[in-house]
């Protein structure tokens, strides 16, 4: 794994890092195919967007692509990340005057299985571990991530493509590395996140298609009871794209599970240079 920190080749950060010491940051994880960093103007956006609410500071844009363009440069095909922290501090959770915001880039192999992966082996399950509500952050990439630890511990013996993650009051938000849509009939119906979860970039992609296509999308409470009723369901996200699920686990249903918009959206992000 090649990793760059604050612009230097490093391998190691702080012990002091307020990211390690509290999750004070945030990341994004970006698809790197033919050299090409997909979709990095929305990925950049979401990042600069999310350090001001937090009030962490970052460099110039310039700044990050062009480390980005180092890092990248003999790499076609890989998984990119950038995480952002607020930087160093002493010991308590108040954020010291001197806090600087620390970067740390890394690249990793694309993992293959994605494009050997056949339709009809994307599965997924509900997660028994369920997502706490906090609209200050909602919405955010940020480094608490031990919700979805949590959730993975209790991964079946099935191994499904993805668990299916529930806030505390049942509702659909989100997989542990996906956002949902289901479609049934002619309308799209994905979560509202106005309490928890993550608004992908992927996600806004397909919102944006959408809208340009006519094609109406409502942003609801979601049940998973819902989704025995639903035509398709499909996830999406910047590594796997748009897929379609073949089916959810302990979800009866009386038709298979089709593919048909997500197929559609798919080739058409795939077109634009938004997914792999």
């Amino acid at each position: 794994m090649i990793c760059l920190v604050d612009g230097q080749v490093a391998n190691s950060i702080d012990v002091h890092d307020r990211g390690l010491s509290y999750g004070d940051g945030l990341f994004e994880t970006i698809a790197l195919r033919g050299h090409r960093l997909l979709a990095l103007e929305a990925h950049l956006a979401r990042l600069y967007r999310d350090s001001a609410a937090l009030g962490i500071s970052l460099p110039e844009n310039s700044v990050i692509v062009d480390e980005l363009a180092r890092l990248t440069q003999d790499t076609s095909d890989a998984v990119v990340k950038i995480l952002v922290t607020r930087g160093s501090g002493g010991r308590g959770y108040k954020v010291p005057p001197e806090a600087s915001g620390r970067r740390v880039l890394t690249v990793q192999p694309w993992p293959e299985y994605l494009t050997e992966m056949r339709p009809s082996e994307i599965h997924a399950f509900v997660c028994q571990h369920r997502l706490g509500d906090n609209p200050a952050i909602a919405g955010m990439k940020h480094l608490n991530r031990l919700d979805q630890v949590l959730a993975s511990r209790a991964w079946p013996d099935s191994d499904p493509f993805e668990g299916l993650m529930l806030d505390q009051h049942g509702s659909l938000i989100e997989g542990t590395r996906t956002n949902v849509f289901a479609r049934f009939g002619d309308s799209l119906v994905t979560p509202e996140l106005a309490n928890c979860g993550v608004r992908g970039v992927i996600r806004q992609a397909v919102l944006d298609w959408c809208r340009r296509h006519a094609i109406a999308v409502q942003i609801r409470q979601l049940m998973p009871a819902e989704l025995a009723a639903a035509d398709e369901i499909f996830l999406t996200n910047s590594i796997i794209g748009v897929r379609a699920l073949a089916s959810v686990e302990g979800m009866s249903r009386s038709a298979a599970l089709q593919c048909d918009i997500a197929t559609v959206i798919a080739a058409a992000l795939r077109a634009d240079g938004v997914i792999p």
